[in-house]
């Protein structure tokens, strides 16, 4: 079985991303134990509701052309693509600063507490970080460099986890949190970069202005599109934070966050992980064969099986365990998790096939699947509201996550090779 592996360039490559993501999130695990004693769940729910916001905006900034970078077909027009993606990063930065500053403060009361309110002032720099780290990530994945990107995810996690004990100790403040999100940030973006400079002479080696124009021509589908449908996807990921704040305080968002944070997101991150591998390999499938069928069985047989244990031992004995690792207070985020197992188990699955979406030429599809994820999700938050129950709010929630996402899988399947 493990020659099997070693001589299977997908399942290895694989594997080198998930090796660097494992040891990411066990260092994360084994640490959320002793952060979870340091910071109260108020300081969880508002590091959540910044990086929400980081997060849909980030994906504004690039037009959602850096999967562009992976998909063209040659290297000369993808490094001239990202030369310009680079301007756009730049240019989006410098216009939500100064909406910021143009703006009163007192308008973003409804996401922060009047003393971090100063925090909207550190939105473009993380939001320029993270574009950065979007679109040197797909270069360093067309060339095929997984080990670097598994290094860079390494190198952040090292880095936020020690910041954080470490600061905790010395004065466990929200403030702790945002300075240390925002080296570890810097550290992958930074480190990415080299490797990029390392491997070609650096991002505006090659550059023809010539031929980004022509691929952001050609690709004019992805802004059209793709960017309103990943804006709506991330938000969705987004709007339990946004809306369980709203409707309930601060408390619930840090026991939903504490659950992203040791559940939710090390599935999302090996899955995202199988995404790097899935892109390249699906795009050079549909490519030279018309179809990545395929690969996309394999994809999904490898998620399932990955998964299906832990999502069995989340649903049964996650309150227990939250209570006995995380202490008293953070029973509740358990009983999310329980909650969340099943919705978790459709992401990690699903989620990364979704690219065949792309590859095949139907954003529109895909945009009126996210507009459909969105409206549905909210609705099982909302009717969670009106029953007074955060608890039925975050079940809601996963439920309608889980059943849009059985229609994503067939959706996506029957994407998988070229009509004729």
């Amino acid at each position: 079985m493990i020659k099997y592996f070693l001589k299977n360039d997908y399942l290895k490559n694989i594997l080198t991303i998930v090796g660097g993501v494992f040891f990411t999130q066990l260092l994360t695990i084994l640490l959320s134990p002793v952060l979870t004693r340091l910071y109260s769940p108020d300081t969880f729910g508002i590091i959540a509701v910044f990086l929400s916001i980081v997060n849909v905006l980030s994906v504004i900034v690039t037009l959602r052309y850096e999967s562009v970078i992976v998909i063209i077909d040659n290297d000369e027009e993808a490094k001239s693509l990202m030369g310009y993606l680079c301007f756009f990063i730049i240019f989006f930065a410098s216009f939500f600063s100064l909406v910021i500053v143009i703006t009163h403060l007192d308008l973003y009361l409804i996401f922060f507490q009047e003393e971090y309110l100063l925090w909207i002032y550190f939105i473009p720099l993380v939001i320029s970080l993270n574009a950065f780290f979007y679109i040197f990530r797909n270069w360093l994945n067309r060339k095929k460099q997984f080990k670097g990107i598994s290094l860079a995810g390494i190198y952040k996690s090292l880095t936020l986890n020690s910041l954080l004990v470490l600061g905790g100790f010395w004065s466990p403040t929200p403030w702790i949190f945002l300075m240390s999100n925002l080296a570890a940030q810097a550290i992958e973006t930074l480190f990415l970069y080299f490797k990029i400079y390392q491997l070609d002479g650096g991002i505006f080696n090659g550059f023809n202005k010539f031929l980004g124009l022509e691929a952001l021509k050609n690709f004019k589908n992805f802004p059209k599109y793709s960017l309103p449908a990943d804006i709506i996807n991330v938000y969705t990921s987004q709007n339990p934070i946004v809306l369980l704040t709203i409707f309930y305080g601060f408390t619930p968002v840090g026991f939903f966050s504490i659950t992203q944070r040791v559940l939710g997101l090390p599935l999302k991150l090996i899955s995202s992980s199988t995404l790097e591998v899935f892109k390249q390999k699906a795009s050079e499938d549909f490519v030279t064969k018309g179809s990545c069928t395929e690969i996309f069985v394999k994809t999904f047989k490898y998620l399932a099986i990955t998964a299906i244990i832990p999502t069995i031992l989340i649903a049964t004995f996650s309150p227990i365990i939250f209570e006995l690792v995380f202490g008293l207070e953070w029973i509740q985020a358990g009983y999310f998790a329980r909650y969340l197992s099943v919705m978790f188990f459709f992401q990690f699955t699903v989620s990364p096939l979704g690219f065949t979406l792309l590859i095949s030429g139907k954003q529109k599809l895909n945009l009126i699947w996210q507009i459909g994820l969105l409206s549905i999700t909210t609705l099982g938050l909302y009717l969670g509201y009106l029953s007074n129950s955060v608890d039925k709010s975050v079940f809601f929630y996963s439920i309608s996550y889980s059943l849009m996402y059985i229609i994503y899988f067939f959706i996506s399947y029957s994407s998988t090779t070229k009509k004729i």
